[in-house]
Parts: C-alpha cells; structure tokens; sequence
C-alpha cells in the first residue's frame, strides 16, 4: 500500500487503479487512499464476501472470474471513461471561452459607460 500511496502522492495520473482484495485483510485503506489521490476508475478484485461500508469502486471483479471476461469489462469501463474526460475537456474548453467573452463583454461595458459619463459631462447634464 505504501507504493501505492507514494505513486499517487506523486501526481501519477493512472487510466485505472485496480486493487486486489486478500481473504484476511480489507481492502478499505486502498480504496480510500485511490479515492483521496486521483479520480481514475477504480477496479475490486474480489478475493471474500465482505462488505464495506462505503462502495468506492467502479467495477467489482468477483473471485474466479475468467481473465476473458474481467478483461472485456475492464475494456469498456476504459472505453466508457475515456469519452467522459474527452466531455470533459470540451465542457472546460467551452467555459474557458464563455469566460474570456464575458470578460470582454463586462470590459466593453464598462468603456461604454465611461463614455456615455464623459458626454454627459461635457453636454452638462
């Protein structure tokens, strides 16, 4: 646990963190340590049936699953999380540019209202 709390202290952007479940030991403090460091989809491979009080991951691989099948999902847990940052980036690029325009507009506005001041002192109103 300590690699894998040096690593995203770090800054280490993971695509997936996938963290292994042992029979005698929970795997809470893993969760909460991938959870508090980065937002990368989290990955449980089941090794028991205990429960937690809080599901912190994004997808449960339950004990004996075949490589086939855990890898197919894993796929399209990827797949599915690549397009959401790609939404993502659009959303911020787009806000970005909503904020320049609005910093300009609020500047143009306030160029206008010095004008119309400056007129209306000179027209002596």
């Amino acid at each position: 646990m300590a690699e894998l709390a040096t690593c995203l202290r770090e800054g280490r952007t993971p695509d997936v963190v996938c963290i292994s479940e042992e029979p005698h030991r929970a795997a809470e403090g893993a969760l909460s340590l991938a959870r508090a460091y980065c937002c990368a989809p989290i990955v449980l491979f089941r090794a028991t049936e205990q429960t937690y009080l809080q599901r912190g991951w994004d997808l449960e691989i339950p004990p004996l699953t075949p490589p086939q099948e855990w890898l197919e999902q894993l796929a399209r847990l990827l797949a599915i999380t690549r397009v959401n940052v790609a939404a993502s980036l659009d959303q911020r690029e787009k806000s970005r540019v909503l904020r320049e325009e609005a910093a300009a507009t609020r500047e143009q506005s306030r160029a206008l209202r010095e004008s119309v001041a400056t007129l209306r002192e000179r027209s002596g109103q």
